[in-house]
């Protein structure tokens, strides 16, 4: 009975199919095509980009990579880490290049409408006297010789709170307590081409991954760890070594037990690090025109870090880290215990005030200029807090000198000095993974982490 009526379905559908086979043909190519299309038409029919990032910022300290979409500085950095004009259109160094005066660009208006002014220019830099000598000249004077000025003057300037010159222009902010929740940017009216921007923050990559399943985002700017998401349907994800930045382990040599050199050195012998592009040798980028490619690298050598800790017993202290690198921390603690060396690993949301070594991600500056990470007067920055005499000097006069080549020899020497004295220790330059829902990598999104 079963099979009789098997067979009399598998003949009806026959029939079906001789009889209706080009109406069926064609759904199927049109199935096909609105599957294959239909998502991305879709798409560009929405007018706002939803975007997730990750961090807590106010409106003092938003990125630099989003104020820059939203205005300019008097210059702007290129490709080669050189200044060019920004907000500025020239520039002139007196002979002591302790004054330095700007031309500001004819016909440039901010968000609100209003002409750009000398006047309205202001930058909250310590030594930095700026004065205002017409509608379009810029003066400003400095105490002492400081070459990095004109690539931290790419810092964007807003006339007031968020209104800039650039190609995009706040029309929304909602705060979640002092930090900004969302960030909503609509281009210039000239620009008919973009679409709005909508930027929600999230304290950590946990939420962010969560915000994405739940499709309050679209778009994940800039994550290290993608977990499950990888395999989640109809999303794309892109990844880049970001050389700009870097995760290396400071050690606080105010503690008694990182005071041996030996004993910084052997723990850098027994980190593991990466090979290839994304190795980080130091702390100065290797696209900058200052790095130094030829310093002590510390490759993986338990043997040797057991030699070096042949004097030392009982060495325990405690490693902070934040939960995106804590997988790498367990990895570098499980090594340091083969030679002996007892690490107690504590997540943090924030650099505490004491610590004995902490692992974190750092930022590169723009110029090669460390100044404000490594000298031994700087108390908050100097997470390591160094106090060698010889690399302050390199540092010093490494930010007092305006020519390049000479600039870089100062810089190659600090590396290399500071590779010796290992007050850190430099693993790798982070992956961010970059993640799409399906039909949004066909848009121009500024995504600037890339």
């Amino acid at each position: 009975m079963l099979n009789k009526r098997i067979r009399f379905y598998l003949h009806l559908a026959l029939e079906i199919i001789k009889r209706h086979w080009l109406t069926i043909a064609l759904g199927f190519v049109l199935g096909i095509l609105a599957f294959n299309y239909l998502p991305n038409f879709w798409q560009k029919q929405k007018l706002t980009l939803r975007i997730g990032i990750v961090g807590q910022y106010d409106s003092q300290n938003l990125p630099n990579s989003i104020t820059c979409l939203i205005s300019q500085g008097l210059t702007q950095i290129d490709e080669n880490y050189n200044p060019q004009p920004g907000i500025a259109t020239s520039w002139q160094i007196d002979e002591q290049q302790k004054k330095y005066t700007f031309k500001l660009r004819d016909n440039l208006f901010w968000h609100d409408g209003t002409k750009v002014q000398a006047k309205d220019i202001h930058y909250h830099f310590l030594d930095l006297n700026l004065t205002s000598q017409d509608e379009q000249t810029i003066e400003i004077n400095l105490e002492e010789k400081f070459s990095p000025l004109l690539v931290l003057l790419s810092c964007p300037v807003f006339k007031e709170k968020f209104t800039g010159v650039g190609e995009y222009e706040v029309q929304k902010i909602r705060y979640r307590g002092l930090s900004i929740k969302n960030l909503l940017l609509k281009p210039k009216d000239s620009d008919k081409n973009k679409n709005k921007l909508e930027l929600k923050f999230y304290p950590n990559e946990e939420s962010i991954r969560s915000a994405f399943k739940v499709g309050e985002i679209d778009i994940i700017y800039g994550i290290q760890d993608q977990q499950d998401l990888v395999y989640f349907p109809n999303i794309k994800t892109e990844s880049s070594i970001s050389s700009n930045q870097y995760v290396a382990i400071f050690l606080n040599l105010n503690k008694d037990i990182f005071q041996e050199k030996s004993i910084r050195q052997a723990l850098s012998y027994a980190t593991p690090k990466p090979q290839g592009k994304s190795r980080a040798k130091g702390p100065i980028s290797p696209s900058s025109w200052a790095y130094n490619d030829f310093v002590k690298t510390y490759d993986f050598d338990t043997a040797h870090a057991k030699e070096l800790l042949k004097d030392s017993s009982d060495i325990k202290f405690k490693l902070f880290t934040f939960p995106e690198l804590l997988e790498l921390a367990k990895k570098i603690k499980e090594n340091w215990q083969e030679i002996g060396v007892n690490a107690e690993i504590n997540v943090v949301n924030f650099i505490p005030d004491d610590y004995d070594a902490l692992l974190l991600t750092q930022t590169i500056p723009k110029d090669p200029d460390q100044y404000w990470f490594w000298h031994s007067s700087q108390e908050q920055n100097n997470i390591s807090h160094l106090n060698n005499p010889r690399i302050d000097q390199l540092l010093e006069e490494g930010r007092t000198t305006f020519e390049q080549e000479k600039r870089r020899e100062f810089y190659i020497d600090f590396q290399r000095f500071l590779l010796e004295e290992s007050p850190a220790i430099f693993i790798n330059h982070p992956t961010y993974y970059y993640i799409y829902r399906r039909g949004f990598e066909n848009y121009s999104i500024p995504l600037y982490n890339r």
